[in-house]
């Protein structure tokens, strides 16, 4: 008999497709409620939720994806944008050891906090200057994904993860 809790895996084909989707309605429905040029990255959102699902490994992979399906839409930067949700998503997943997850506030806090690490890493690896526009659209971005979190948490906690031991 073994004490072990059981661990979470997720559906790739359920996780690949909420990918698909989240980029979908990015780039279509979401422009519609943009604040200025602000508009919230949905295709992010997602890959932080895995993460912080399923843990760092699967976060780390799931952030790649993500970023290179959003950097080969946009058609600029495919590689800070691959490495920024790799490090979000990572990050993610490593809160996801420590903390809670059952609650819906720690999700949109992890959201929040790792939408914030993405922008820094792209940032970094991308420069912008000045820096006052690109600091204002991380923290209005970063908002937006926060109130964006709980649908699509509940979405991929029910539907995107099975337990195994």
């Amino acid at each position: 008999m073994s004490f072990q809790r059981p661990t979470l895996h997720a559906r790739l084909p359920v996780v690949g497709a909420a990918l698909v989707l989240a980029l979908a309605l990015q780039t279509t429905v979401l422009n519609a409620v943009a604040i200025g040029e602000v508009k919230p990255d949905l295709v992010l959102v997602v890959a932080i939720c895995v993460g912080l699902l399923a843990g760092p490994g699967a976060g780390a992979v799931c952030g790649a994806a993500a970023g290179l399906l959003e950097g080969y839409a946009q058609g600029l930067h495919l590689g800070s944008l691959g490495v920024s949700r790799t490090v979000a998503a990572f990050v993610a997943g490593t809160v996801e050891t420590h903390l809670m997850r059952d609650k819906v506030v720690v999700p949109a806090a992890t959201v929040l906090m790792g939408s914030l690490v993405a922008h820094v890493v792209y940032f970094v690896l991308a420069p912008e200057l000045p820096i006052a526009r690109p600091l204002r659209i991380a923290v209005v971005e970063s908002l937006y994904n926060m109130l964006l979190t709980p649908p699509v948490y509940l979405a991929l906690a029910r539907w995107g993860f099975i337990y195994r031991r």
